[in-house]
């Protein structure tokens, strides 16, 4: 207790000979919502594609090709995130195949 009255008498004096009054801070208080960590728990909407339909097999190959085309085309580009994108989609064209079959 003595050192902090000591402590509190020492800043009076400094505050007086350099002429400074004390004040409050006063800050806003943010939402606790709008955190950093918050932002790991927000759920994106997903976004369904319009199903497109083939007349054969030989057209499925064909636009197959010209994804995995694309997918690499995007993968030198370094869109990796296009390439991926492409390839989940090509993927499930692969499916759709075997399903004909």
């Amino acid at each position: 207790m003595e050192e902090t009255n000591r402590r509190r008498r020492l800043q009076a004096q400094y505050n007086e000979a350099h002429k400074i009054t004390p004040e409050t801070i006063r800050k806003e208080i943010h939402n606790i919502l709008d955190s950093v960590y918050e932002g790991d728990y927000v759920t994106v909407a997903t976004v369904q594609e319009e199903a497109v339909e083939y007349k054969t097999v030989e057209e499925l190959d064909h636009y197959i090709t010209g994804l995995e085309n694309q997918m690499k085309e995007a993968a030198a580009k370094l869109e990796f995130e296009e390439a991926a994108r492409l390839r989940d989609e090509i993927r499930n064209l692969k499916e759709q195949r075997l399903e004909v079959y």
